[in-house]
Formats: structure tokens, sequence, C-alpha cells
């Protein structure tokens, strides 16, 4: 149960209700928050050392049962957990950021903050430790000393020291006006920019943001003048003294007057820049990765002597159509080529003139054949032609021009002629074929057939054999 602490005056164990309440006040400047509570901790019990509401938060009603019960949840969880404990507003409950306050190794008590919107950020977070340690170091002061005199010393020094602590933060902070002049800036965001304070207070953040990512900001920032968002995040890229970029992770929250007016902005400025860099060289790694992976694919599918598909590539490309045949029913044609008498070329001309015979006949296959068909060195001197969507009439129409195209390459030593055996699966009237593999068969067959009918000729699978 949460109990309210009247008065803490005699006490010489804790400090005043005003030492407490001068870090309410910060916090709930700073997060921002509409209520802040000190809630003590004594084994079942939870009293309440001291409270504060903000401006905006005027209107929040401390008597609401469900808000006591919420609290009252908190702080179980907190003592608990001993960590950090936030919790998401509700239709009717606002949102809560609790931490521990140690003293002398043990939860002292909870240091509480509310809002209707509370985003509970890493830098919200090390607020509020920063907070809770202040409180705990100045109990612990306190009950170490034991009189009042140094009781309210080391109180205002605890005050001096964390209204000094935005000088002293590990990331750069600054407070801005709403023209975007900087009214304070602290050690750490000098260093990351490389400018003195008093050159940053002289100039506003314009002047340093990169201009690809200015606009974006200023958008941002208008919105806030507008009254249409209290805070914002974004990457941005701001210009170092030296001339160099650096990367920040930029979080703006706004301090607003009475009136709801801009007071000024509390920017917090994290150095992002070697996280960039990694990720950059991340994507760049990336990218050769799949380059390497693509030159591997084409390695693996293509053959390195006339640059045509290789067997692997034909038959992944045979298997695919057949499928798609067998779906949809329409024809799938097969031209299957073998060189005439190319042993004879070789062992007269010796072997680089065969492979440049195979090279530019390579190149005859590629400039007959369509975008969608396949043409693939099947192994030696033999080649093959996979034809999609072709039917027996265009199928010999192609292997007839592939055949008259290579017996006219005129560059060769001698004329070459190749022995072409055409077989269509699929299509109107069609006989069904076991698989792919006995298209491959009666095509194999045709050639045989072809070169037996004298060579450099075309023999299409269903035509009947001559005597």
């Amino acid at each position: 149960m949460i109990a309210n602490v009247g008065s803490l005056g005699s006490s010489r164990t804790l400090p005043s209700i005003s030492f407490f309440e001068s870090y309410l006040r910060v916090g709930l400047r700073s997060l921002p928050a509409e209520l802040g509570l000190v809630c003590q901790v004594e084994g079942e019990s939870h009293k309440v050392l001291a409270t504060m509401q903000s401006k905006m938060g005027s209107n929040m009603d401390m008597e609401l049962s469900g808000l006591h019960a919420k609290i009252e949840a908190v702080c179980r969880q907190v003592m608990d957990t001993a960590a950090i404990v936030s919790s998401a507003s509700g239709a009717t409950l606002p949102a809560l950021i609790a931490t521990p306050v140690w003293v002398n190794g043990k939860v002292f008590a909870v240091l509480i903050f509310a809002a209707r919107q509370l985003a509970a950020t890493t830098e919200d977070q090390e607020l509020l430790k920063l907070l809770a340690r202040g409180i705990g170091r100045e109990v612990e002061r306190i009950r170490l000393e034991g009189f009042n005199e140094q009781t309210r010393r080391v109180m205002q020094d605890s005050i001096d020291l964390f209204e000094n602590a935005f000088n002293h933060a590990f990331i750069g902070m600054a407070l801005v006006a709403p023209n975007g002049r900087m009214l304070r800036v602290n050690r750490a965001l000098c260093d990351l920019v490389g400018y003195s304070k008093k050159e940053l207070l002289s100039t506003d953040f314009q002047s340093i943001t990169h201009p690809e990512d200015l606009d974006k900001d200023l958008e941002h920032l208008n919105e806030v003048l507008q009254g249409r968002r209290n805070s914002y995040r974004m990457e941005k890229r701001y210009f170092h003294r030296n001339g160099d970029v650096v990367w920040a992770l930029l979080s703006v929250s706004v301090i607003r007057s009475e009136d709801r007016g801009v007071r000024f902005l509390i920017a917090q400025v994290q150095d992002i820049t070697e996280q960039k860099r990694a990720l950059a060289e991340v994507e760049n790694r990336e990218d050769e990765l799949r380059l390497a992976n693509q030159r591997l694919e084409e390695l693996a599918t293509r053959d390195s002597l006339t640059g045509l598909q290789n067997r692997r590539a034909f038959d992944r490309r045979l298997e695919e159509l057949w499928v798609q045949s067998a779906r949809s029913g329409a024809p799938v044609s097969l031209l299957m080529l073998d060189l005439d008498h190319f042993k004879s070329y070789n062992d007269d001309y010796g072997h680089p003139a065969g492979d440049r015979a195979l090279t530019r006949i390579a190149e005859v296959l590629h400039s007959c054949c369509r975008a969608s068909d396949l043409a693939a060195r099947y192994g030696g001197e033999e080649f093959a032609i996979i034809l999609p969507d072709t039917d027996v009439v265009g199928c010999v129409a192609l292997a007839e021009r592939v055949r008259k195209s290579v017996e006219n390459i005129a560059d060769l030593r001698r004329n070459v002629t190749v022995s072409i055996g055409c077989a269509t699966a699929f299509g109107p009237g069609r006989e069904v074929l076991a698989g792919k593999s006995a298209l491959v068969e009666l095509a194999d067959v045709a050639t045989y057939r072809a070169k037996a009918a004298g060579r450099n000729c075309v023999i299409q699978a269903d035509e009947p054999h001559k005597p």
C-alpha cells in the first residue's frame, strides 16, 4: 500500500522534501513528464516521499485508485527486478518509467515519472539513472554525516552537480533556441564537431548540418514549433571543423512555456560514425559476395570455351520447361547437333584451330536463337538447343537455319558441317513421352540417323526411316 508522508523535517536520515522536488523538477523538465514521485521502500509498503506535477500534468488526478494501483505494481516490479521498469499508457492511465534508488547496496526507494506519452528512450533511462544515483548518494551522505547543516550543503552540491551534468554527459548535448541558435553546449558536443563552445554558441545547427539532411531536420523542427509533436529522432550528418563528415543519432525534445510556446529544445547528439562505417563495410562485403556468387553461378553453368550454357544449365532448363509444358500443354522442342568429321579437323589443324571452330559455331547458334531459347555445349563437339513453345514445324525450320549458317562459316580452315536431330513433346496430336529423358533420346537417335543419312542434314524424330 502507498501512503503519503506529511513531513520529513524532523528526520535526520532523509533529505528534505525540497531536495526530492529539485530532482523531480529536473526530471519533469528534461524527460518531459507530467508527474514525478519518490517512493520509499519499507518492507511490503511504500511511502511517497515527494511528488511533483508539471504544468502540462496539472490535470492528472493522483487520487484515482487505478493510478495508485499502477504505481504500486510498478514499485513491486522494480523491487523484484532491481532494474528500470516502464509501463505503457492505457485508455485513462499514463505511462510510467521507474528506477530503483540504491543506498548502501540496497534498494531504498523508487523514482517514478509518469506522462500520457513517455518514450523511455536509452537517453531517458540514463537520465533517470543519474537522478536516482544523485538521490541515493545524498541519502547515504545524510545517514553518514548525521547533521542538518552538512545535509543541506551536500544536497545543494548534488543539485548543482545534476544541473551541470549536461556538461559532463558522454554524448553531445545542447540547448537550442527555436531559430536554431545554440544557447548552451557541452564538452562532448564540442569534441564531436571540433568547435569550441564559443564558436558553437555564435552559430546555429543549420550551419554545421550536412545539406542533404537539413531539409528533413527542419521539417521535424517545424512540426515541433507548430505543436504537432514534442520530440523527434533522426540520423544525420554534421560537418566537423576539419571538414570531415560526422554521422550522429540526433534526439530532440522540446521545453514549452506555460502558454505552450517553445522555450528551447534539448538536443542529444550521439556519434555513430564508426557504426555507419562498419555498416557500409558490411554492405560492401555483401555486394562483393553477391557478385562473387553470381560469378560462381556463371562459372558453374557456362562453358568456358564457347560461352554457351553447359550441360548442367541445359538439364536445369529442360527440367523447368518440361514441368511448365506438362502443366500448360505448350509444345517444347529440342535440337541435338553433332559436328561432322570434327576429329579429322582437329587432327589436320590442331586443337587451337578446333577450339576456334567450336567458338565460331557457338556464335552462330547464339545468333540463330531467340531470347527464350537456350543453346548449350552438350559435350565435346555436341551442342543442343532447347526451344520453348515451339512445334515440329518451327523446330525443323530453326534446325535448317542453323545447319545452313554453320555450313556458311567462312573464316575457318575449311568448311564445317553439322548433323541435327529434332524432337518435339507436348502440343496438339503429340505422343505423350515418359519424361524429358525420352525427348533427349528421341533427338539423339534422330542425330545418329542424320549421320547415317550422309551428314550435314536435319532429321525430325517423327520422320520414317528411309532404306
